[in-house]
C-alpha cells in the first residue's frame, strides 16, 4: 500500500473540483467521526475515563492486556457494561438531549445542494447530522444497520446518512473491537464499491479503514491541522 503524503490544501481542493468536473454526481462521500460531534458528547479517552469509574465501583479493576487506544476502550466500557443494551443504554444518555454541534451545522450546510457529494458515512453513534439537515429542511435517508443497506445507493440524488456502526436507538450498535471487526467485512461488502472519498476526522474504526485501503480503488483524502500552512494528506 502506498504511503501517505502531504499536500497543500489549495492542490487538494483543485484535485476535488477536476475530479468533479464533467460529473452529474460527484464521486466523493464524507466520512466523519467523534470530533464532529464534540464537545456535546465525550471523546472515546473521556468515555474510558468513565467507564473506569463504574467498573471501579463494582470492584472491576483489572487493566488492559492491550496497550492500544482502540482496545482499551473496548475493554474499560465492555467491562464497566457488560450487555449490549447496557451500552445502548450508556450512549443515549450521552446523546440524547445533547446540542447539535457547529460542525454538524457546517457539514449539513455544505451538503443542502449536493454540489460536494450526496452521501455521508459515520462511525458516530448520534443523529446530530440528521437533525441538522431536518432544520434545514433537506429530506435525506439514514441507514444505520448492514440490513437497511438496500436504502442506499450512491448514484440516486438523495442525500444519504450511513451510520457505520449502528445509532445509539438501538441496542445492536457496535463499537468494541470484536463487534466492529464483525461488522467491517459486510460494511465494505454492502455499502462501498468504488470512487473517491474524502475523510474528516474518521477514528476509531481501524478495521474498515484498513479494508476500504486495501480495495485499491479511488483516493483518500484526510484533513490535517498544521502550523503554520493548512495541509492535506492523501
Amino acid at each position: 500500500m502506498a504511503q501517505p503524503y502531504v499536500i497543500e490544501l489549495d492542490e487538494a481542493i483543485s484535485r476535488i473540483q477536476q475530479a468533479c468536473d464533467g460529473r452529474s454526481l460527484s464521486p466523493f462521500f464524507f466520512m466523519v467521526g467523534a470530533g464532529i460531534s464534540y464537545p456535546s458528547v465525550p471523546l472515546a479517552v473521556d468515555i474510558v475515563s468513565k467507564c473506569k469509574e463504574v467498573a471501579k465501583t463494582f470492584g472491576r479493576s483489572l487493566e488492559s492486556a492491550e496497550k492500544s487506544p482502540l482496545d482499551d476502550y473496548s475493554h474499560w466500557f465492555q467491562t464497566a457494561y457488560a450487555e449490549p443494551d447496557q451500552r445502548q443504554k450508556y450512549l443515549r444518555e450521552l446523546i440524547e438531549g445533547k446540542q447539535i454541534t457547529h460542525a454538524n451545522f457546517r457539514l449539513a450546510h455544505l451538503l443542502l445542494n449536493n454540489t460536494i457529494s450526496n452521501m455521508v458515512v459515520t462511525t458516530n453513534f448520534d443523529d446530530f447530522l440528521s437533525k441538522a439537515l431536518t432544520l434545514f429542511g433537506k429530506p435525506h435517508i439514514v441507514c444505520d444497520h448492514p440490513q437497511t443497506v438496500g436504502r442506499i445507493n450512491p448514484s440516486q440524488a438523495m442525500l444519504q446518512i450511513v451510520h457505520l456502526h449502528g445509532s445509539y436507538w438501538f441496542y445492536d450498535c457496535c463499537n468494541l473491537r470484536g463487534e466492529v471487526e464483525d461488522r467491517a467485512p459486510t460494511i465494505v461488502t454492502d455499502y462501498f464499491h468504488n470512487g473517491l472519498v474524502t475523510r474528516h476526522d474518521f477514528v476509531g474504526s481501524i478495521s474498515i479503514n484498513n479494508r476500504l485501503q486495501r480495495l485499491g480503488r479511488g483516493r483518500f483524502y484526510r484533513g490535517i491541522k498544521a502550523a503554520p500552512c493548512k495541509a492535506a494528506r492523501h
